[in-house]
């Protein structure tokens, strides 16, 4: 069974499959439509271009118990909901190893085909950006000079996710299985002078030095109007160091599918995410998948009760 969960903008996490309590009903997350803009031609049309429109999906959770923990369940639920439309800020819809943003913008409760010890609640979820994310995470650690003169191979897997590097020239290959480039966030600590790594063939270069007690971050998703952002961290302040980039390569470029090679002077260490955006969700892997990873993780769940 695949698990479902909510994140609220508080960081709040719901189950929303629960046995006996709580579970969804009617969903139509696998639905979605490309839309299409087109030329005109004697015969038939020349596609233009391909593009999608907000995401708008509806939902049943069916809550069970008593009249009073049914109440406290829903009540609980809409809180969270009406916290993110008020901060303007997005909720979390977690399905198997995706997720997608978006705002729970309608809902209406009543009994359950007549059954008064159930309480149906059909929910509106509308997703801004229309697509369902899959997250690949990798880290890297620094290695010493003694080991990074010594020409073995090793292999290792981090998050499920296998790759493998050759530690004499600082080369890191891993496989992305997917079927198009895809964003990224990376994140480096220090100590560096520079930032100067190599990712499937593009080179992302920021001339800024890092102390060993901070560390930058280069992150290609869209950030407002701006494409992507880079930053470094450093005594609790974030200093945008984006100018500092170099001009004759893009720092932003998307992550190619395939076989990628990292390369870097493995000098320092650094945790890799790639975004790989889907029109609806996968469950993927069930021992890796955001989900389970989140049903793990004590502190943040919240089982409605």
């Amino acid at each position: 069974m695949t698990n479902i969960f909510y994140i609220g903008s508080s960081g709040n996490a719901y189950k929303l499959r629960v046995d006996r309590m709580l579970r969804i009903h009617e969903a139509n997350f696998h639905e979605y439509e490309w839309k299409y803009e087109t030329s005109e031609l004697q015969f038939g049309a020349n596609i233009d271009r391909f593009t999608k429109e907000v995401a708008v999906y509806e939902f049943e959770l069916v809550f069970t118990g008593s009249a009073g923990s049914r109440q406290i369940q829903i009540d609980t639920l809409h809180a969270e909901f009406e916290r993110d439309i008020v901060n303007k800020s997005p909720g979390r819809m977690v399905w198997g190893d995706c997720y997608i943003d978006g705002y729970a913008v309608g809902s209406s409760t009543s009994p359950f085909d007549g059954v008064h010890v159930w309480t149906k609640n059909a929910i509106k979820f509308m997703c801004p950006y229309p697509f369902w994310i899959q997250e690949r995470n990798y880290s890297f650690v620094p290695i010493s000079q003694e080991v990074r003169e010594t020409d073995k191979q090793y292999t290792a897997t981090h998050y499920g996710y296998p790759y493998s590097y050759a530690l004499g020239n600082g080369g890191i290959s891993i496989d992305l299985d997917y079927y198009a480039g895809c964003d990224f966030k990376l994140t480096a600590f220090g100590a560096f002078s520079e930032l100067y790594i190599t990712m499937g063939g593009n080179v992302y270069n920021v001339n800024y030095p890092v102390d060993s007690e901070s560390y930058m971050v280069v992150d290609s998703r869209q950030n407002g109007s701006f494409k992507g952002q880079a930053y470094v961290v450093s005594g609790g302040n974030q200093i945008n160091v984006f100018d500092y980039r170099n001009p004759y390569h893009s720092l932003f470029a998307k992550i190619p599918a395939g076989i990628i090679t990292i390369q870097y002077p493995r000098t320092y260490g650094i945790d890799l995410t790639l975004f790989m955006e889907r029109s609806e969700p996968v469950v993927g892997d069930a021992a890796n998948n955001y989900a389970a990873l989140l049903e793990r993780d004590g502190d943040i769940l919240t089982v409605l009760r």
